[in-house]
């Protein structure tokens, strides 16, 4: 037995294979097929009409095609294992990227959290506090900034926190001093992602890593730090896991002991494992001591912040991505659905029933063949195209939208491909996000006309964002200074009751009356305008009022002392009831006595016309206290204050 290496078909001898041969050459010259010669032939898978005898072989009905070569068709990858080996790929290429450290050894999750690290800046009357702080909430709605108590501690009359774009003013919406911890909240929304916050125990051991802004590295610098790019990283361990007490009779909190660097300005800044999660709050060292510094567990700010119902987290999946990955995943799905079918169609058998295939005298049905199978390729190219491309942009469509509901704007507008298409059938929502821009842009005029159109077409949340434009150009307007202006456009929108419109008219006045004190250096003007919010109730005024009774006792003294007594009267007048206040109007009334009446001529005239001889002095001109009367027994007993037994002599002599 002997098998063609050509066809594969079994012969039982060499000359029944040259024969075989000889026969397939003639049938394809059409010659008759001799007899004798297909006598000899044995097709094995042929059927026999009668049993043979011993030594004769059957022939077979059609005459047997040439010779040819047979081929299978090779198994390929199919589009499945395809698609798995790419998605390994891509799963690799992530881990790879989001994974892997940096040069340097910081992990790139850490890295990717210094655009959320912010500088705090609270001024006060006597200097400046430097700390840091980071993102806890950006929703394009509002923003949330973790720091510490102690850096923000006291009445300061400004607060601002400083970022990439630029530095945003910032108030205390909550605090809690035993923590040492205080969130603020952004005048206005600024453009940085909120970190995560770990929601898991930390172990001992744990490797992790500080950020911030140390006060003694601006010395490095012409300049003082700024962005992210010039934020300190410092790395180490969790040394312990410990709980202590803060401030007397406060609460317990859980502090984590580590040996990585927290220097005075650092206060504030997040404390990061390798995965880039907050675990802490960077919040002290230890004098006199070597490696041991401490930081306030992340739990501690998760409840406060829930205690005072502050969100938490912002936007943390792309949702572009992830359309895109499904519109993708839909059209592998659809070819290989279409492939299976047409390959059902093509399978060949394990083994070929018939070796001796029919002639085919006609060859138009391969010219068909070919026909059909360039146009069906075309059809399923045509069909993934469609749903690949239309997937796409409409997982981009609905992600701009989403994003535009969120009034994330700067990424709606990244997102948003194919303006002049979208505009064909959603024309309103192109003008929103655009609008939207403007308004991220501090361009609230022209945001406000945009979206009052929008408002009259009852376009999503348009009306919202009206009073959202007045809203922001009020503290725009309050930042440079045009305090009557910020005032009105604040209180209109309080009228409407948006948001806490009414509570930040009394924050404006708060730091209308702050730039009067300090910046203008009007202390009377400015303590006056402190005393009308205390006395509306606002909690932060009456603060005020209490700590500048000092600075407004010093400032009278030294007024006093410079001989410039309307200032000085004007300046005691505000803490009557403070120290020595009453003995200085007292001397003060009684010099301005002497300068009015410099000669004793002139003082027998007065008291002749005023007819008062019992009286040292009736009434005083001129002073801000029309019902003072000051006798001589009055100075007589602050004899020894100031220059008292001097305004006394200078009396008596007249």
């Amino acid at each position: 037995m002997i098998f063609c290496p050509v066809c594969g078909r079994k012969y039982a001898t060499v000359d029944q294979h040259k024969t075989a041969e000889m026969i397939e050459l003639a049938s394809a010259q059409e010659k008759p097929l001799d007899k004798s010669m297909g006598e000899i032939l044995h097709f094995p898978h042929a059927p026999e009409k009668a049993e043979p005898d011993q030594g004769t072989v059957t022939a077979v009905e059609d005459p047997p095609q040439p010779c040819r070569e047979i081929k299978r068709p090779r198994k390929k990858w199919g589009l499945p294992a395809a698609a798995v080996v790419a998605a390994v790929l891509a799963i690799l290429g992530i881990i790879a990227a989001f994974l892997a450290p940096s040069k340097g050894g910081v992990p790139r999750a850490v890295l990717r959290g210094r655009g959320s690290v912010v500088r705090v800046v609270a001024e006060y009357a006597d200097g400046v506090s430097f700390g840091s702080g980071f993102v806890t909430t950006s929703n394009g709605r509002e923003t949330y900034i973790a720091t510490n108590a102690h850096v923000v501690e006291g009445v300061p009359y400004t607060i601002s926190v400083w970022f990439d774009g630029g530095e945003a003013a910032a108030r205390v919406q909550a605090i809690d001093t035993s923590r040492d911890l205080c969130v603020l909240r952004c005048e206005w929304p600024i453009d940085a992602r909120a970190l995560r916050l770990s929601g898991t125990g930390v172990e001992q051991g744990a490797a992790v890593y500080t950020m911030g802004f140390p006060a003694a590295a601006d010395s490095l610098s012409d300049t003082l730090a700024y962005g992210s790019e010039e934020a300190t990283i410092t790395n180490g361990i969790v040394s312990a896991v410990r709980s202590a007490t803060l401030i007397e009779g406060g609460r317990a909190v859980e502090l984590l002991q580590i040996n990585a660097a927290v220097n005075s300005g650092n206060s504030g800044g997040p404390l990061f494992d390798e995965k880039g999660r907050v675990i802490g709050i960077n919040t002290y060292n230890v004098e006199d001591s070597q490696g041991i510094f401490g930081a306030v567990s992340v739990k501690e700010l998760t409840a406060l912040m829930a205690e005072q119902g502050i969100p938490t987290g912002g936007i943390l999946v792309s949702w572009p991505i992830v359309a895109g990955i499904a519109a993708i995943a839909v059209a592998l799905l659809a070819v290989v659905v279409l492939l299976r079918k047409r390959q059902a169609k093509m399978e060949w058998p394990e083994e070929v029933e018939r070796v001796v295939p029919t002639p085919e005298p006609v060859q138009e049905e391969p010219k068909k063949e070919k026909r059909k199978r360039p146009l069906l390729r075309v059809c399923v190219a045509l069909v993934a195209l469609c749903i690949i491309v239309g997937g796409t942009f409409g997982g981009l469509y609905m992600a701009a939208a989403g994003h535009a509901d969120k009034w994330e704007f700067s990424a709606a507008g990244k997102l948003l491909s194919g303006r002049e298409f979208v505009a064909a059938f959603d024309p309103e929502l192109v003008a929103y996000i655009d609008a939207g821009l403007l308004l991220e842009r501090g361009q609230y005029e022209e945001a406000q006309t945009a979206f009052t159109q929008l408002s009259e077409k009852g376009y999503r949340d348009s009306a919202d964002l009206v009073y959202e434009c007045d809203y922001r150009y009020a503290f725009q307007l309050a930042d440079m200074g045009e305090w009557e202006t910020a005032i009105e456009k604040m209180s209109q929108v309080a009228e409407y009751n948006y948001k806490d419109a009414a509570a930040q008219v009394d924050n404006i006045y708060y730091q209308k009356a702050n730039y009067v004190l300090f910046e203008e250096n009007d202390l009377y003007e400015g303590f006056k305008q402190m005393e009308k919010l205390a006395d509306k109730g606002y909690l932060p005024a009456k603060e005020a009022t209490e700590i500048l009774q000092e600075t407004m006792y010093c400032a009278g003294q030294v007024a006093y002392r410079e001989e410039n007594y309307e200032k000085a009267a004007k300046l005691f007048s505000c803490v009557r009831l403070y120290k020595d206040t009453e003995n200085y109007i007292a001397l003060i009334n009684a010099k301005r006595y002497l300068k009015l009446f410099a000669s004793k001529g002139n003082f027998s005239n007065y008291m002749r016309t005023r007819k008062a001889d019992e009286l040292f002095f009736e009434k005083y001109i001129g002073s801000c206290y029309n019902d003072s009367k000051i006798a001589i027994e009055d100075i007589k007993e602050i004899i020894d204050f100031e220059d008292a037994a001097f305004v006394l002599l200078r009396i008596m002599d007249l």
